[in-house]
């Protein structure tokens, strides 16, 4: 909750590589920057004059380009194997199946070897998260990533409650229980069961008790897990394991199952569609980070919350579904430069002034703001092999809509699927 979180939440990481005055001169290079959307600033904007700023203090060009998703692995393995990448600095997605393979199949630089020993571990609590940007990025033993354009939690699961319908069912103010340690699991779900009724009399449930990316609990689950303090992998004599099987993980799923398929306290309809909480009929909305922004506060009053904890956790999370990671090519020369480069064009004031325009323009009272910046000091990520979970034909989410179905029980469920997910690391790993 403290002012100077701000800049640890904000802080560009990569600008702690060099001193702001050390320029390197690549003598006229033209420098690729790519990303799976277009990020050329503006003509006149202030990322476009410290651009050009850049170009002339380091000597070079610096130019944007676009890789599509489904073929960036693809593109940087050929390349790197060609002898070149096309491009010198890429951002990559640690929820799709980009930055494993590419650190696994050697097309990325080791960060950890390239920049300052110390670089990792001195970096602020906000952009540390609760275990540290090296632990999130951690592939067997090597960290091939850092923080680019993005704030960590660009993909976090957040939670927001509409304050006149707890006030109205007679429901406890969130932000008291949090305060108090009491926002479980099992207190959501009595909540939601309370919440989910008629309320004009004609038969039909018109008011629910949760909403939003609950609703597809494929995605959401990997999160959830991570409030129990479930950690989905380990490393255990240098080898990968799958860790799902475990009491903690189950306590998680039995509870999503129940308000699926018991209670029905979800709301239906596509989870990315903030109508129903807009609209005042559901009490507790689950959104990625960036959805806050659909929200009508002239229509609902609403909080910022965490989502609830499970037994095994001591504290709250804010869990993420992966981490946006800026990576460095095998074949690029002078990582470090780069970096330094790449910081001055995004130095640290400018997702600063990001991040306060957005606590200022998102959240109208005290608590939710306070609460905004207490968060950011607490991500996880709860692990960088959820890509591989996934794979090609979509087997969490099917083993999870399995689930919710109740069509097998989440033990059994967990105990089939864990196999066939440690195969496919051992695959991969070769291990």
């Amino acid at each position: 909750m403290r002012r100077s979180l701000i800049v640890g939440l904000v802080c560009l990481m990569v600008f702690a590589v060099t001193g702001s005055g050390l320029a390197y001169d690549f003598g006229g290079r033209t420098i690729i920057y790519t990303d799976w959307d277009d990020r050329t600033p503006p003509e006149g904007s202030a990322d476009y004059e410290r651009l050009l700023e850049a170009e002339e203090k380091y000597n070079v060009n610096f130019e944007y380009g676009v890789i599509p998703v489904e073929t960036m692995v693809e593109q940087v393995l050929a390349g790197v194997l060609g002898g070149e990448a096309p491009m010198h600095l890429l951002a990559v997605q640690s929820w799709n199946y980009h930055y494993v393979p590419l650190a696994v199949q050697g097309a990325l630089q080791p960060l950890d070897q390239v920049l300052p020993e110390d670089y990792f571990d001195s970096l602020p609590a906000a952009i540390q998260g609760r275990d540290g940007l090296r632990s999130a990025l951690d592939i067997l033993g090597h960290t091939y990533g850092t923080i680019g354009l993005s704030y960590p939690y660009e993909t976090a699961i957040v939670m927001v409650w509409n304050k006149d319908l707890f006030e109205r069912e007679g429901f406890p103010s969130l932000y008291d229980l949090i305060d108090e340690g009491e926002w479980t699991w099992e207190k959501l779900e009595e909540i939601a069961i309370k919440a989910t009724r008629d309320t004009d009399g004609d038969g039909q449930v018109d008011q629910w008790g949760v909403g939003g990316v609950i609703g597809d609990p494929g995605q959401f689950a990997m999160p959830a897990l991570a409030t129990n303090n479930v950690y989905p992998t380990a490393v255990v004599d240098g080898k990968v394991k799958v860790t799902l099987n475990d009491p903690r993980t189950f306590e998680i799923l039995d509870v999503l199952y129940r308000l699926w398929s018991v209670h029905q306290a979800v709301a239906p309809g596509p989870w990315h569609d903030p109508s129903p909480f807009n609209q005042g009929k559901v009490a507790m909305y689950f959104v990625p980070f960036w959805m806050q922004q659909l929200f009508d506060r002239n229509s609902v009053d609403w909080g910022l919350a965490y989502l609830p904890k499970g037994s095994a956790a001591d504290d709250y999370v804010f869990p993420l579904y992966g981490l946006p990671v800026l990576v460095v090519p095998k074949t690029s020369e002078d990582p470090e430069a780069l970096l330094a480069l790449f910081a001055d064009i995004y130095p640290e004031e400018r997702l600063q002034d990001i991040m306060d325009a957005w606590a200022a323009n998102q959240y109208a009272d005290r608590e939710s703001y306070a609460m905004f910046y207490e968060m950011v000091e607490n991500w996880v990520n709860p692990t960088p092999w959820q890509a591989v979970f996934q794979g090609d034909d979509w087997k969490w989410t099917n083993l999870i809509w399995q689930i919710m179905g109740g069509v097998k029980s989440s033990a059994t469920a967990i105990a089939e699927y864990e196999p066939v997910i440690q195969s496919a690391l051992d695959d991969l790993l070769g291990q």
